[in-house]
Parts: C-alpha cells; sequence; structure tokens
C-alpha cells in the first residue's frame, strides 16, 4: 500500500509539472485474496471533474471469482475475451483521490491435489521400471519432474512476492505442469517397449461374457432344424406334383382338340366322288 500510493504522488507531480491537470487511474494489487486497488485522482485544485471507470482484468478472471467489486461493474469486452470493472461519470472533488478495491479470489493457484497425484504416479512408474533396463533413465525423469514439482508448490505459496509476480508465476506454472505430464507419458511408454496400441479403454470396459448352450438344447434346435427342412421339402414336393398334373391336363386337353374321335358308326376315311355317285 505505502508503494501504490508513493506511486500515486510521483503520477500527481508529473501531472502538475507536465501542466495537465485531468484525472487520472493508478492501479495495484494488494496480498490476500487478490485485490485489484484502483485509486482516481483528480489532480486539480480549482475544479471538478468526471472519469470514467473502465480497468481490465486479467484473463483468468471470471465473474464468479470477484468477491467484492466495490460497487463497480464487470462487463465483457466481446473483442478482447476480457471482463473489466466498469463504472461511467465518476465525479471529484478538486484534489479528491477516490479507491476502489475489487477483492477476486486467488484463482492463481495449482491444486496441491493435482500436485500430489502427478508426484505419486511418477513414483509408480519409477518404481515399476526398476528391475528394468530403462531403470536410470526413469530415476532421472523423475529426479527432474520431482524437482519441478516441489518448485511449482514452492513459488506459488511465496508471500514475499508482489501480486503482479504471483499471476505470473501462475502461467509459468501453468507451462511446467504441461511439460511434467508430457514427461510422464514418455515414461509410460517405456513400460509396453514392444506392445501395440492400447485397447480402447470402451473395449476394456465392455468385455462380452457369453455362455455356451447345453447338450440338450444343441441337439433341441438341431431337430427343430431337420423338422423344419422336412416339412419344407414335403410342401416343395405336392407343390411340384400339383403342377405336373395341371401340365398333364392341359395336354391331353390340346391334344383332344387338335385331333377329335370320330363318332360311332361313321367312318373317318373319306370315299371318293366316282363311288359315291355309284
Amino acid at each position: 500500500e505505502i508503494n501504490a500510493a508513493s506511486d500515486i504522488m510521483v503520477d500527481i507531480m508529473e501531472k502538475k509539472l507536465g501542466g495537465a491537470d485531468d484525472p487520472f487511474i493508478a492501479t495495484s494489487l494488494s496480498p490476500g485474496s487478490v485485490v485489484f486497488r484502483l485509486a482516481v485522482v483528480n489532480p486539480s485544485k480549482a475544479k471538478k471533474q468526471k472519469i470514467e471507470i473502465k480497468n481490465y482484468l486479467p484473463q483468468e478472471v471470471k465473474p464468479k471469482d470477484v468477491i467484492d467489486s466495490a460497487g463497480l461493474d464487470i462487463e465483457y469486452d466481446q473483442e478482447k475475451s476480457l471482463y473489466y470493472a466498469y463504472k461511467p461519470n465518476v465525479e471529484l472533488a478538486p484534489g479528491e483521490i477516490k479507491v476502489f478495491k475489487i477483492e477476486v479470489e486467488d484463482i492463481w493457484l495449482l491444486p496441491d491435489a493435482e500436485l500430489s497425484a502427478l508426484k505419486s504416479q511418477t513414483d509408480d512408474i519409477v518404481k515399476r521400471l526398476e528391475n528394468t533396463t530403462y531403470a536410470l533413465q526413469a530415476k532421472t525423469a523423475g529426479e527432474n519432474i520431482y524437482r519441478r514439482l516441489d518448485e511449482i508448490k514452492n513459488t506459488q505459496s511465496d508471500e514475499a512476492v508482489s501480486r503482479s509476480q504471483h499471476i505470473g508465476i501462475y502461467r509459468q506454472n501453468l507451462e511446467t505442469i504441461q511439460s511434467v505430464k508430457k514427461d510422464i507419458a514418455e515414461l509410460e511408454k517405456l513400460l509396453r517397449p514392444s506392445t501395440g496400441p492400447d485397447a480402447p479403454e470402451v473395449l476394456e470396459k465392455a468385455k462380452l461374457k457369453m455362455a455356451l448352450p447345453s447338450a440338450t438344447t444343441t441337439w433341441l434346435i438341431i431337430i427343430i432344424i431337420i423338422i423344419f427342412l422336412g416339412m419344407l421339402a414335403a410342401v416343395f414336393f405336392f407343390v411340384l406334383q400339383g403342377q405336373i398334373r395341371s401340365s398333364h391336363n392341359a395336354l391331353k386337353e390340346a391334344k383332344e382338340s387338335a385331333f377329335p374321335k370320330a363318332e360311332p358308326g361313321k367312318s373317318s376315311v373319306q370315299k371318293p366322288p366316282s363311288e359315291e355317285k355309284k
């Protein structure tokens, strides 16, 4: 707070020496849950002035993280994809300084549970590789991972650093944690160098358990199939017999119509005309 006040005094002196008396905003961060301290200053000793407050918050901050907005509205800038504290037409008396303290939950911390889980995962892999040709490589990689995890834990809990540095350290630690996860994935590959690709998790969880049918059920199925085939053959046989009879009758009718039989007492052979006259 002393440093922030000193910076404000320097800004006021610069304004005076430069001949400007327009109001301005000075931003600083306070320890604890992160507090964004906005000091709105009217350097003029003679006139009232108005100023619009529009102060952008870090990219990680969401409205749910704001504990106290100090009476300012939390708006969203779609172009910059950032939230900001906003209040129009803040009136300042001559020489007045108004301070707005926006308190935000300290979200710039990596959970201890995540760090512990990564350490335990590394311990397990290194232990399983102890009696393999990769033991030395795994031990070296493990020590490197432990060192970076300890560094993350120490730096993010250091109360001696400023809040601005605290946010910067968090962003560096995010990159470090991604590097650690990548190294752990490389160690896991050493556990199965000669195997093929991992089976999908869905297939591992969905193993089918099928029971074989009993002998009685098998014979019953076979008998049913034989009966069905016998009935099907009988149907084909009777249909075929019907078609043969129908064809035989049709041929017989065609023959009778083409060659009609002679009536009794009449000769089917015609006599020559000369014999008929006689």
